[in-house]
């Protein structure tokens, strides 16, 4: 069959009306390319290893389609609606414009260029998929799960992504800008060079991720959580984290110059080579948490839980810490006994050191010590 004749076996399912299949047709080997539908209707469809070039798509209806090994170069959609499509190891280069898609599937494909503007997409579900290039602006995204995701160059600007579910995705060279984030989850994923620009939103969370020349500048990033993440070279220049979860994180070469952390969770946090000037961590919970040539010239470190935290390596001024909870920190040879212990509690952990309390030996047994009981 010719590209003529295929483009007339196309053209007999985009008629004024909505066309849909009682059966499920397949359609395989075809080609289409050099076409333009207005109007039309599909449903109930198998594509499988068809070429779509060249192909314009406006005021369209499609419903349960599912397209095998096809190829998809510059196809455009306008005010189209899409609902439970599904790609299976596809090479796509798609544009979208002022569309709805609802249950969209993407396995396994690999996308040359993806470009939505001004449009609302829903339950999007993407596995082993790769994009290299992507444009997203003011679209309404929700509902959004994606593993194995590979994104590169992509920019999402404006409007809103909500829901997002992200495991072990990997993210380069990526921006978010003036995008309002709502319960974002991201696990062990990977962040290179990603830029977070004015973005809003509450409950987001990167968990176990391993970010790395990433920029969260002058952002309103509070309650968020980066939970066992590790960053480097990263910048939360001026930006607001009060109350945010910190806890067994890594930063290293980080930058916090008048960052806001007040109250945060950074228990057994470490901060190595980190820029804290002008760093605000009133009533933060630091508790053996380590600091190693950092910079805290005017940082406030004022009702700060610093419990065992670990100083060894860390210079300090005597007037840094203000009415810290001190009791088992370890600070420089030159600075041990600079900072007033709380008395009551050095004698517990003394009579502890002592008596020896508790289990012996055995699974249960447990390192005893003022810091397991206060």
């Amino acid at each position: 069959m010719t590209v003529s004749e295929e483009n007339q076996e196309m053209s007999s399912m985009a008629g004024t009306d909505n066309f849909a299949f009682t059966v499920p047709r397949v359609i395989k080997d075809k080609i289409f390319k050099d076409n333009d539908f207005s109007a039309a209707g599909a449903s109930n469809i198998l594509f499988i290893s068809c070429h779509f070039e060249n192909i314009s798509l406006s005021h369209c209806h499609f419903h349960e389609l599912r397209f095998e090994q096809c190829t998809m170069t510059h196809l455009s959609l306008k005010n189209v609606l899409c609902e439970k499509l599904i790609f299976t190891r596809c090479q796509l280069d798609i544009a979208i414009n002022d569309s709805k898609g609802y249950e969209l599937c993407f396995h396994e494909c690999q996308f040359n260029s993806l470009q939505s503007h001004c449009s609302t997409l829903e339950e999007i579900t993407m596995h082993h998929t790769c994009i290299d290039s992507g444009r997203f602006i003011n679209n309404v995204i929700s509902q959004f799960i994606a593993c194995d995701l590979k994104a590169q160059n992509c920019i999402l600007k404006e409007g809103e992504l909500r829901d997002f579910s992200g495991y072990q995705c990997h993210f380069i060279n990526n921006t978010w800008q003036q995008v309002l984030l709502t319960r974002q989850v991201m696990g062990d994923c990977t962040l290179d060079g990603c830029q977070f620009i004015e973005i809003k939103g509450l409950n987001r969370t990167w968990f176990n991720c391993q970010l790395k020349s990433c920029e969260f500048i002058n952002l309103s990033l509070e309650q968020s959580s980066f939970h066992r993440s590790v960053l480097q070279a990263c910048s939360f220049k001026s930006s607001r984290l009060s109350g945010t979860v910190l806890c067994e994180c890594q930063f290293l070469y980080t930058n916090f110059n008048h960052a806001s952390l007040e109250s945060i969770q950074g228990e057994q946090s470490y901060f190595s080579h980190c820029d804290l000037r002008y760093a605000d961590f009133t009533q933060a919970n630091l508790v053996a948490a380590t600091f190693a040539h950092c910079d805290l010239g005017a940082a406030i470190i004022a009702g700060a839980d610093l419990r065992a935290a670990n100083f060894q390596h860390q210079p300090l001024q005597s007037t840094a810490l203000e009415n810290c909870r001190l009791h088992g920190a370890n600070f420089m040879d030159h600075l041990a006994g600079t900072y007033q212990q709380d008395t009551l509690l050095e004698d517990i952990a003394h009579w502890y050191q002592t008596y020896h309390p508790g289990p012996k030996s055995g699974a249960d047994s447990k390192k005893t010590g003022v810091i397991n009981y206060v």
